[in-house]
């Protein structure tokens, strides 16, 4: 039996297009972040370190020190962001249009100079290929 399938109509291909921006801009701010932080986010523990909470040792700090503790506190609020963005895109444009726009996020990162897993999506854990 053929199947039938419809060209997205241009509202929802200007939506689709405004995730996928989205998502890019995202995924280069963590990709700077960690970077800078030196946080391999390809790795588990690069991951889990930059997911752990960092709380301020209080006064004193060095500006380096206390400049790491915004950037690392920044990075680990964008990591959750983004998780909970891929959340809701799943539910609104469903798993496989996600994974699509997470592979062209990577894309884009690759296109300007960053390393494989820079963002630290797993996309085969996150959201597997059918």
């Amino acid at each position: 039996m053929n199947q039938v399938t419809t060209a997205p109509v241009p509202a929802e291909q200007a939506h689709l297009q405004r995730l996928e921006q989205s998502m890019e801009a995202l995924d280069v701010q963590i990709a700077r972040l960690a970077r800078v932080l030196g946080l391999p986010l390809d790795q588990k523990d690069g991951f889990l370190e930059a997911m752990r909470e960092i709380h301020a040792p209080g006064a004193g700090l060095s500006s380096s020190v206390h400049r790491d503790v915004v950037l690392h506190t920044e990075l680990r609020g964008l990591l959750v962001l983004r998780y909970d963005l891929i959340r809701r895109y799943a539910e609104q444009v469903g798993p496989e249009t996600t994974r699509h726009l997470l592979l062209e996020a990577e894309s884009h990162l690759l296109a300007i100079g960053f390393e494989l897993g820079a963002d630290g999506i797993d996309l085969d854990g996150l959201l597997p290929a059918n």
